[in-house]
């Protein structure tokens, strides 16, 4: 099957951070809090309103990619 760009967006950072033991929880710092210049000049934003559950389930999903 094709992948998508988000995918390859997420293998990325699957790759970076893969054996990282505190990479779920940065992760999840990140996505709540937005980032900027770790990937490029494009800003991540934001997303205060999402659960901690909700989080940690995304940040695991990017961990989770694999070639």
């Amino acid at each position: 099957p094709t992948r998508r760009s988000s995918d390859l967006a997420y293998l990325a950072v699957a790759d970076k951070y893969r054996g990282d033991k505190d990479a779920v929880a940065g992760l999840v710092q990140s996505i709540q809090n937005g980032s900027k210049g770790k990937w490029g000049r494009i800003p991540m934003p934001p997303h205060p309103s999402m659960s901690q559950d909700d989080l940690k389930t995304v940040a695991r999903y990017v961990l989770s990619m694999k070639p």
